[in-house]
């Protein structure tokens, strides 16, 4: 996790570790019935996915445009494999978001919502949600699922029918891609004054790579927002590369100034976003890291992928009722008196400790008091501290503006307990030139597209989203397994 945010990328860490996700127990023989594998047993479709898993990881990464102008999900052998591996590392990712955002699943599985999933795929958002609030099935929601590609919206039927065989859930393809959705007769198709929610992940990593691309996204964004009906909300996901968390940045800040949304995340303010400058090649994303079960952890480790984290960059707005639109480049003024946390504990100049947050006035330093410690859990990269107070000065080294970390989140150490040892953020002297075009210095994890981002969107390795609480997973793989690579990075 980089802390010293003005040198470094600000990657996240979304929570602590948590158990291996158990309720994706079932997805191989889930996978086996759909694909009419069964009588040869998930471990074999397993085993033939893992090459496969890997040629398609290394295209999306090195030959993305040819490869996904190519509708690759209509070739059965990727679909297979793209669901035994993308898919389930996409629901990983969705619990991350869940670990910011606990309300995600009461609103996506509301009585009476509409949910448009923009790049949906092979419905990872309907099959996500159903494996984790099967208890919600019976409850009247729609689907809008738009694709360009309907191979993959078949599959995902398929398994949703053997998922949840009993459900009120209706999901309602819509053919096309973003071009065609805004407008013509796939656009007609969606009832935008009923859509309670729109939902994308890892689409925009497969769309529009031009030069005109930050342009084109701002422009679709824009539309949808003019479309929605007040109180709608949006969510959009996409890896955590600097390019794609950089891309959202710019699209939020464009979305703010023309004053008709309100912003829910991952900002807690409408003032310009702080990351955005000339000189700082920092970029805001988040981390987790999620306990694959044991399956997919072989799975992952047999495709010579190696995956220690998932990373994402997201972007979270609502239409309010009666929103005015001041000109352009106006941004609201911030009523927000609270501030989003970004970096681990670190030691600071001068001695003591803090942590980084970004607020309205930019990208803050939490303090506190020899012989204090933040509570557990309260603090935590990704939490939300309310009444930061009044600043108490700038920091010599970094420049950030100083607030002392609120009481309510602070504990007294025990009589004779020294304060963990904190790690020390690295000040380069100068910036690091830029890489490659939509590379850091180290290829980002891609994840798969799910739902509303099914289909596979980027690299391999920036797709996977974490659950609520990561953890480390501990399964062997087989000793003929190649040795593990950076997973690719989308973008």
């Amino acid at each position: 996790m980089a802390a010293d945010l003005s040198t470094r990328p600000t990657g996240h860490d979304a929570g602590p570790r948590a158990p291996a996700a158990a309720w994706l127990a079932s997805w191989p023989n889930l996978l086996a019935e759909a694909v009419g594998a069964r009588g040869q047993g998930p471990q074999r479709l397993l085993r033939a996915a893992a090459p496969v898993v890997r040629r398609v990881s290394t295209a999306l990464t090195l030959l993305r445009s040819s490869f996904v102008e190519s509708d690759y999900l209509d070739d059965p052998r990727i679909l297979s494999a793209y669901l035994a591996y993308f898919v389930p590392w996409a629901f990983l990712r969705f619990d991350a978001l869940l670990a910011l955002h606990g309300d995600l699943l009461d609103r996506l599985t509301a009585e009476g919502a509409v949910i448009l999933d923009l790049g949906a795929g092979p419905l990872t958002l309907p099959l996500y949600l159903a494996l984790r609030r099967p208890e919600a099935l019976d409850r009247r929601v729609l689907f809008l699922a738009a694709d360009k590609q309907t191979r993959c919206q078949n599959m995902g039927t398929r398994l949703l029918d053997l998922v949840a065989p009993r459900r009120a859930w209706q999901v309602r393809p819509v053919h096309g891609d973003f071009d065609t959705l805004l407008g013509g007769a796939a656009g007609a198709a969606i009832p935008w004054e009923r859509v309670t929610f729109v939902f994308e992940n890892d689409s925009f990593n497969e769309w529009a790579r031009s030069r005109w691309r930050r342009e084109k996204i701002t422009l679709l964004l824009d539309a949808v927002e003019a479309r929605l009906a007040p109180g709608a909300r949006a969510l959009f996901v996409e890896p955590g590369t600097r390019e794609q968390g950089r891309l959202l940045m710019a699209v939020r800040d464009a979305l703010a100034g023309a004053g008709a949304v309100r912003l829910l995340g991952p900002c807690t303010h409408a003032a310009r976003c702080p990351l955005v400058n000339t000189r700082d090649r920092s970029w805001c994303h988040f981390r987790a890291h999620p306990a694959p079960p044991p399956w997919l952890f072989a799975l992952t480790h047999a495709a010579g992928i190696e995956r220690r984290q998932l990373s994402f960059s997201y972007l979270g707005f609502e239409k309010p009722a009666g929103s005015p639109r001041p000109g352009a480049g106006a941004l609201r003024p911030p009523t927000s008196g609270s501030a989003r946390v970004l970096s681990a504990p670190l030691e600071i100049s001068g001695g003591g400790q803090g942590l980084y947050a970004c607020a309205e006035e930019g990208r803050i330093l939490f303090v506190w008091r020899a012989g204090e410690r933040p509570l557990p859990g309260r603090a935590g990269v990704g939490a939300l501290v309310r009444g930061k107070g009044t600043p108490a000065g700038r920091d010599f080294k970094s420049g950030a503006m100083r607030f002392h970390l609120p009481k309510m989140i602070l504990a007294r150490l025990p009589p004779g307990e020294t304060p963990v040892k904190a790690r020390r953020p690295t000040t380069p002297t100068q910036p690091r030139p830029p890489g490659p075009r939509g590379r850091g210095r180290r290829a980002a994890s891609p994840a798969p597209r799910a739902g509303g981002p099914g289909a596979p969107s980027a690299s391999p390795a920036d797709h996977p989203s974490p659950s609520p609480s990561p953890a480390t997973a501990t399964a062997a793989a087989a000793e003929s397994a190649p040795q593990p690579r950076p997973d690719p990075a989308p973008g």
